[in-house]
């Protein structure tokens, strides 16, 4: 393979053969050279890091488009461990900010600046660093700085400031912009309320609201049927519908369980642990979950932990993958997942129920409350016709 070769030894570049290995090592050769030879793959990246035009480093791609392409070369060279671990998306925010501020004052701006290095970039890291970073987290986050930075610009078309900002103008400021009172609230102002730079101002936190169940219990068993046996659906969809249906999983995290979480025993028993205590998995889940393992990962250049690879080189499946699939057949998670958490509340102590499914002790209890007190509702519920 001379696209990696270095021009001064006539071979793979030496800090660049972990992707050659990676790539030697694919399941499909074919596909493999297909890639390497379109040019929208951005082969061209790794041949001029082999011949010393491009610097292989993660700043490298600081000066290249930021296209899915450009990603996906960026995530192998960090998959194969060529590069450090590094967030591109995380990078992506920052620069984005950086656009985002500039109309602002610098004092401002800077202001900004230090709420996102502290609260929110921060936050983020360390989500990363533990693989639980998402896109809905990264959206969080930019909406956010969205919300600080037109909320700044409005106080500066009236003359106003942050430190002299009292409660009759952050409530004129709410009433013109209702949709807005969240998001300010719980991040930006926050923050500069607890560092001390506005004072006595608050946006009113509505209440939580209670559970509910939108599924009826027939309806959630026919979702569990078709997903054990119907065979034109994708297997890794299968599996993830199930742990959402049967253990009231959510999408996020199940797609970031690690493949040592399933166990597959000498006497043909399959256990998966969500939490801390390892549940046997009954059949026929057994053995979709045993053939996933053996041929439900896409195809991808690196080799990974991760229980529902994506198709980028060291990431997770992407969760809009997964419920784009299921809402398509008629499953809409978050009703899928009420549905068993309900069922599963009013059959396990409480704190049985946290501790296999990897509850909060406060969302455990909240569900056993509902489930006991709405138990008449939901019998009815279970036989309206779908």
């Amino acid at each position: 393979m001379t696209l990696l070769n270095d021009p001064a030894t006539s071979e793979v570049h030496h800090q660049l053969v972990p992707v050659f290995r990676a790539l030697m090592a694919a399941r499909d050769p074919r596909a493999t050279l297909y890639w390497l030879t379109r040019p929208t793959s951005r082969p061209d990246i790794l041949a001029d890091m082999a011949n010393g035009a491009l610097a292989i480093a993660h700043a490298a791609f600081d000066e290249l488009p930021t296209t899915r392409n450009v990603s996906y070369i960026h995530d192998l060279l960090v998959a194969t461990g060529v590069l450090t671990p590094h967030s591109i998306a995380i990078d992506a925010i920052t620069r984005w900010l950086t656009d985002n501020v500039s109309d602002l004052p610098k004092a401002q701006a800077d202001l900004v600046r230090q709420y996102a290095r502290w609260r929110l970039l921060r936050r983020l890291r360390q989500l990363d660093a533990a693989g639980n970073l998402t896109a809905g987290s990264l959206e969080t986050a930019r909406a956010a700085l969205s919300s600080a930075v037109r909320f700044l610009t409005w106080l500066n078309a009236r003359g106003l400031t942050l430190a002299s900002l009292n409660q009759h103008q952050l409530d004129d400021y709410l009433t013109e912009f209702p949709t807005r009172a969240s998001t300010l609230g719980s991040g930006f102002l926050r923050w500069t309320t607890r560092s001390r730079i506005t004072h006595a101002v608050a946006v009113p936190v509505p209440p939580r609201p209670t559970p509910n169940v939108a599924m009826a219990h027939d309806l959630r068993w026919e979702h569990v049927q078709t997903l054990l046996h119907d065979n034109t659906i994708r297997g890794y969809t299968r599996v993830v519908g199930l742990f959402m249906l049967l253990f009231a999983q959510p999408l996020v995290r199940t797609l970031r369980m690690r493949r040592d979480q399933i166990q597959v025993h000498g006497d043909g028993e399959v256990t998966v642990t969500f939490d801390s205590i390892a549940i046997e998995l009954p059949d026929p889940l057994n053995r979709l979950v045993i053939d996933h393992l053996d041929f439900g990962a896409p195809a991808s250049y690196a080799t990974s932990d991760w229980l529902f690879p994506g198709r980028n080189p060291g990431k997770p499946l992407v969760t809009e993958n997964v419920r784009g699939e299921l809402v398509s057949l008629g499953i809409p998670p978050n009703h899928a997942r009420q549905a068993a958490m309900f069922q599963l509340a009013s059959e396990m102590p409480t704190a049985v129920l946290a501790e296999v499914l990897g509850l909060s002790n406060i969302t455990a209890i909240r569900w056993a409350t509902l489930s006991s007190r709405d138990w008449a509702y939901y019998a009815a519920l279970r036989h309206e016709p779908s």
